[in-house]
């Protein structure tokens, strides 16, 4: 049973979920396109947590930059996605799993939706949500802790179509939950749940939700899918509980798989998610195994440029490549910001701080980090180990931060268990000289001149 709320506290029921009923409901033609700037699913736009935002304030304050919005939401670790001015986050709210939008300028909050759940993770963390939702201009596609996978209307919130997919494909629950985001390929969701009977990947029709094709037995890993065209080809990628799969999209003919991963520990998964530069492959996971890269022939099969177990092995973290240079934390809990050489895999340097098992963003020439007790860095990268550009000196969330940022439009969009928050990084709409954008000391300095002349003036 699904709920909508449009913000006026007025809860309508779903329709029916069976395959024969969701024939009747709202049939969409889903569009992966964004437009430029938007964040519409996990990692951004092209799923490489880049964004083509510029021109940018960082002439931060010690405490951050400015808040323009802040609102409470429930626990879970799902990261904050945006399109056409609108936040959707999903989180949870005692026994429902929610997708809540909100206007990305102010924070007011549109419409709700809600998916109840009964799981409960055995260990000391949240119990959902974790996967993040991805968006079209039509719909939204979401996965529950549950394992259930449902779309909703991008303007209303109200269902789609819903389907129990853990519970239809006999799969594990899992040690936490089913984490995986749904990766939107034309037409279909590549889902990796980790099923029976040769049901451990799946595709499905975003219009309808039917199953158009599934493959292999592998166990549910935490990272989510990445379709790349390389040598003329299309090929999915998905990082399984024991490893790489390659697969076609189309039709889930499996090419190979490489064994990667931790299968002694059952909090040991892999969850992160693969990166593709070029013709080459990363995949990392840890703490163990680390990071390996693959080189993908245009036969379609792979050959290993490297691998090391020691330079960047992250867990619920994310890859960043830049320049041919490799961005990473590790695994303990002391963790360090790392960079690699992305040919040779030897460590260029590492950075202890307040950070520690962090995410990453490229934006205007910088990297973001948003540490996991809540800090806010950035820095210039580079192949020298680089001075520290900004470091809030307080966090600017309180901890634990697991989840990844947003970026749309200037504003900077981070979350916790509590509260997610709107921060501004824009100079656009800041006052001028001359026709120049002034950074924010500058904008002081230029103040107290003014008021130097105003005094002056006063005088005479």
């Amino acid at each position: 049973m699904v709920l909508t709320d449009d913000g006026a506290g007025t809860a309508a029921p779903d329709a029916a979920t069976t395959a024969a009923d969701r024939s009747e409901q709202t049939s969409v033609s889903p569009s992966a396109k964004s437009r430029p700037g938007d964040w519409a699913q996990l990692f951004g736009a092209n799923c490489d947590s880049r964004s083509p935002d510029h021109s940018l304030d960082w002439s931060w304050e010690p405490q951050g930059p400015p808040v323009v919005w802040r609102k409470p939401i429930g626990i879970g670790y799902s990261a904050p996605v945006l399109r056409e001015g609108r936040l959707i986050l999903q989180d949870r709210v005692e026994a429902d799993e929610r997708l809540v939008c909100f206007d990305a300028e102010t924070g007011k909050e549109r419409w709700i939706t809600r998916f109840p759940s009964d799981y409960q993770c055995k260990y000391a963390y949240s119990s959902g949500s974790y996967a993040t939702p991805t968006l079209t201009p039509e719909a939204i596609y979401a996965v529950t802790a549950d394992g259930d996978v449902a779309a909703v209307t991008f303007d209303s919130g109200a269902p789609i179509w819903e389907r129990p997919l853990l519970k239809e494909t006999n799969a594990k629950i899992g040690a936490f939950g089913v984490g995986i985001s749904p990766r939107l390929w034309q037409d279909r969701l590549i889902l990796n749940i980790g099923g029976k009977d040769g049901q451990g990947i799946v595709a499905l029709s975003a219009a309808t939700g039917e199953t158009l094709w599934s493959a292999t037995d592998y166990g549910r890993g935490y990272a989510t899918a990445i379709v790349a065209r390389q040598h003329g080809r299309d090929f999915a990628y998905v990082l399984t509980e024991q490893g790489l799969v390659s697969l076609d999209p189309n039709d889930g003919k499996v090419h190979w798989m490489y064994p990667f991963g931790i299968q002694a520990s059952a909090e040991r998964v892999n969850a992160v998610s693969p990166i593709v530069v070029g013709n080459l492959v990363i995949i990392s996971s840890g703490p163990g195994p680390g990071t390996a890269v693959l080189d993908i022939q245009p036969d379609g099969s792979h050959k290993l440029v490297w691998k090391n177990q020691r330079v960047v092995d992250g867990q619920y973290t994310n890859l960043l490549e830049l320049d041919g240079c490799l961005y990473g934390v590790t695994a303990r809990r002391l963790a360090m910001l790392r960079c690699a050489d992305l040919k040779t895999g030897k460590l260029l340097w590492e950075h202890e701080s307040d950070l520690c098992r962090a995410n990453t963003l490229f934006v205007d020439g910088h990297v973001l980090v948003l540490g996991e007790h809540g800090h806010l860095g950035a820095f210039v990268p580079g192949r020298e180990k680089p001075a520290l550009f900004q470091m809030t000196a307080e966090p600017v969330l309180s901890t634990p931060c697991y989840s990844t940022m947003a970026l749309w439009a200037g504003r900077l969009f981070v979350r916790n268990e509590k509260e997610v928050v709107c921060l501004d990084l824009r100079t656009s709409s800041h006052p001028t000289v001359d026709g120049e954008t002034l950074t924010r000391n500058e904008r002081d300095a230029e103040s107290r001149a003014g008021s130097v002349r105003a005094a002056a003036q006063a005088r005479n």
